[in-house]
């Protein structure tokens, strides 16, 4: 892999880590459950069941299933684009704009003042997102790691160091920065839709915050199609 490809690559991860961040937050703040974090929601499942709030539980319990759905959905996917020639990574950038745009068009309030049929809806595209950019983008620089949830990626970043530390490999040095940098771009997209949300005053323009995902989405297209084309010429 080239120099050029290398940034590439890094960018496009950080970029969708942050966009993972702020999906995340905005699904836990606006709908209260989690959109690609399925051991919250299956917390909060058991949670709820303990309490005796059968309808919380089935909803939380509903985007489990519905996370589960779609990875099966993304594994067929992979093997109809493959046999296709079909970059995977393309078609679930843009399957993500698709499912961003039509909640811009949903008029988003406070979780116990919104419609439950709009709730569940707007839920369920979140979920279906996260979990399709769950299983497409997991590997950069020859190392695994995710946009959406930061369990594993800890995980990596702990072993890389340790690795580095003992062995003095440059390439565990520069995994772990490679972690680093995926972390903190969650944290900001986070951090980014928290601090809009609060300062929001009027609710009905929280649907427009969704612009800036998609925007970023829809930046990342040219720099896939370069990875791919570099990745099938050399």
């Amino acid at each position: 892999m080239d120099k050029n490809t290398s940034i590439i690559e890094l960018i496009i991860a950080i970029s969708l880590s942050f966009v993972g961040g702020f999906i995340e937050l905005f699904s836990l703040q606006i709908h209260g459950v989690f959109a690609g974090m399925q051991t919250g929601n299956l917390i909060y499942t058991l949670i709820n069941l303990i309490d005796g709030d059968l309808v919380s539980a089935g909803y939380h319990a509903l985007m489990i299933l519905i996370f589960f759905i779609a990875i099966l959905l993304a594994e067929l996917l992979k093997l109809i684009l493959l046999k296709k020639k079909v970059r995977v990574e393309l078609f679930t950038i843009s399957l993500e704009i698709c499912l961003l745009v039509p909640l811009m068009f949903i008029n988003v309030q406070q979780i116990e003042d919104m419609p439950k049929t709009l709730n569940y809806v707007s839920s369920i595209l979140l979920t279906i997102f996260s979990a399709f950019q769950y299983f497409t983008f997991k590997e950069i620089h020859g190392h695994t790691y995710a946009t959406t949830m930061m369990t594993n990626l800890l995980s990596n970043l702990a072993k890389n160091l340790v690795d580095f530390i003992k062995i003095k490999n440059k390439s565990y040095g520069k995994a772990c920065l490679d972690y680093l940098l995926i972390l903190i771009f969650f944290c900001l997209g986070s951090i980014t839709i928290y601090a809009i949300l609060i300062n929001l005053n009027n609710n009905s323009f929280v649907r427009l915050t969704l612009l800036i995902p998609i925007f970023i989405l829809l930046a990342n297209i040219y720099p896939i199609y370069y990875v791919y084309v570099n990745d099938s010429t050399n």
